[in-house]
């Protein structure tokens, strides 16, 4: 009697670790804070580098609620977001991915920035900062200027990239 007790005890200590495992596994494998604003935010750039509004306002509204729903980034980021959402047009939109940069840049700071991948770049056109996936430069304030700009590394120093636009890059 006492070791089938024992058997059964240990039979359910076993199940334990095992729902334990798979609940840590499943929780590792949800996004972090930081790519639930990052991944929409990289879609948003993308889609402007291209001079495209596809997806902006889905991606814009999913990085507003990931924002909001982390207390770790600033309201106003959530706020920028949610007006680039209702951009009704390339311009508009661009006018609002620039302050949303900035927020999100400061936020994150260049540590985190460093670990998520991305990189910072800076258009003088435009007097813009942003976050892109790769060190060539991708503009996303016009296919005109796709390559203007540098990368930047920490907010001194800068690669320079040649600028189609006489931007003096």
């Amino acid at each position: 009697m006492l070791n089938k007790m024992l058997t059964i005890a240990s039979i359910t200590y076993l199940m334990l670790l095992t729902v334990t495992s798979l609940v840590h596994a499943a929780d590792s494998s949800a996004p972090s804070p930081i790519q639930s604003v990052t991944t929409p935010y990289i879609q948003i750039h993308d889609a402007l580098a291209k001079d495209s509004l596809d997806g902006v306002s889905a991606a814009a509204s999913a990085l507003g609620k990931a924002a909001q729903s982390d207390k770790t980034f600033p309201n106003e980021l959530s706020q920028e977001a949610q007006a680039l959402a209702q951009a009704k047009d390339l311009d508009t939109a661009r006018d609002a991915f620039k302050p949303l940069s900035e927020t999100l840049i400061k936020a994150l700071g260049n540590d985190q920035i460093s670990s998520t991948g991305l990189v910072e770049a800076y258009c003088p056109m435009k007097q813009a900062h942003w976050l892109q996936t790769s060190s060539t430069v991708s503009n996303p304030f016009g296919t005109s200027m796709a390559t203007c700009g540098s990368t930047v590394s920490g907010k001194a120093t800068s690669t320079a990239a040649s600028c189609p636009m006489g931007c003096g890059m």
